[in-house]
């Protein structure tokens, strides 16, 4: 982060909280002028340093399981591309990292069961079997998305995502507003009203009941890591010891690490994993030498997995697919129901 000033660093930390907020509240928030704040932002969008400004959406509140699927695969550059150019277009899979270490390629795919997640994974083992060379799946239970508290060393509250599926219904105008704000949170009102066509006292209606909801979560600010000189890995924990009460421990002292970002819980043979942002990899290893040492009793070993590249899309292009299929064939009334 040598390349940013303290100014820089609080304003991503303030818009990471929360990118939708207005300029004049993050002024206000670090007593600085709007001009001066608005300049900045726009010269970290310049710079590419702020890749995106995004809504979390709450999948399980639409009635969705996450699934993870790992891959050791061959080292066949071709192959692999045509790999991930299908992911990339595959309506289920809305998290891509490609990575070094314990994996080589990660994804996340949402489903309405098992059985339905059971489909997507023997497609992509069928289509690619020639180069996968082993695989793991977890099924995500619940993740705490911590504030990139690095940034000014405050804390901030956690975003929770997950929990039990529900059945929920959004129409065509929440998904279209969804998908806006996935693209851009820091979309005005107006803008938003103009593109859906409705008033501008509708959509901030449909925003507040999606966040009252629990359909949106919150806003998030996608940062480049590398522009910044830092790394994302993610730690695997294998524990010894299945206390709850040690568990809940380790997930307190995650929202109090400045640098771990992620704290995971879910079903398969890793049941913890943390995502950290730092600034290399003896930086990790000094986190993990502290967890082992202060969690001896819980964190039996762990493997640890560079994240290179990764492609994010909060809001699932099949439900965009539905709600345009339910658009055109009853535009006056349709609904999307997730069940």
């Amino acid at each position: 982060m040598d390349n940013l000033d303290k100014l820089d660093r609080r304003i991503l930390f303030e818009l990471d909280r929360n990118s939708r907020r207005p300029i004049s509240d993050v002024s206000r928030s670090i007593r600085q002028g709007r001009d001066r704040v608005e300049y900045r932002i726009e010269r970290l969008l310049e710079r590419k340093v702020i890749r995106k400004f995004t809504a979390s959406v709450n999948l399980a509140r639409l009635g969705f399981t996450i699934y993870k699927l790992y891959f050791r695969i061959e080292n066949d550059k071709e192959a692999v591309k045509r790999l991930v150019k299908h992911l990339r277009a595959h309506p289920r899979v809305y998290w891509i990292a490609l990575s070094d270490g314990s994996w080589d390629l990660m994804i996340a795919v949402f489903a309405r069961s098992s059985v339905e997640f059971f489909e997507t994974q023997r497609e992509l083992l069928s289509e690619f079997n020639e180069i996968v060379l082993k695989y793991a799946m977890y099924q995500l239970v619940e993740l705490d998305l911590h504030p990139k508290s690095y940034f000014t060393g405050k804390s901030g509250d956690a975003i929770t995502v997950g929990g039990a599926p529900q059945v929920a219904s959004i129409d065509v105008l929440d998904a279209k507003i969804l998908r806006l704000l996935s693209s851009n949170a820091r979309r005005t009102i107006a803008e938003i009203s103009e593109q859906v066509n409705a008033t501008s006292a509708v959509v901030k209606y449909r925003i507040e009941r999606m966040e009252k909801r629990s359909i949106i979560t919150g806003y998030r600010t996608e940062i480049d890591l590398a522009k910044l000189g830092m790394q994302f890995f993610k730690s695997q924990l294998f524990l010894r010891n299945f206390d709850s009460s040690l568990q809940q421990a380790l997930r307190q002292y995650c929202a109090k690490s400045p640098h771990i970002t992620y704290y995971i819980q879910q079903l398969g043979n890793c049941s913890i994993e943390l995502e950290m942002e730092v600034s290399d990899y003896r930086h990790y290893s000094s986190l993990m030498d502290d967890i082992r040492a202060r969690f001896p009793r819980l964190v039996r070993n762990f493997e640890t997995v560079l994240v290179r590249k990764t492609h994010f899309n909060w809001v699932p292009r099949d439900i965009a697919q539905a709600v345009q299929v339910a658009e055109s064939a009853h535009p006056e009334n349709a609904v999307l129901r997730v069940e």
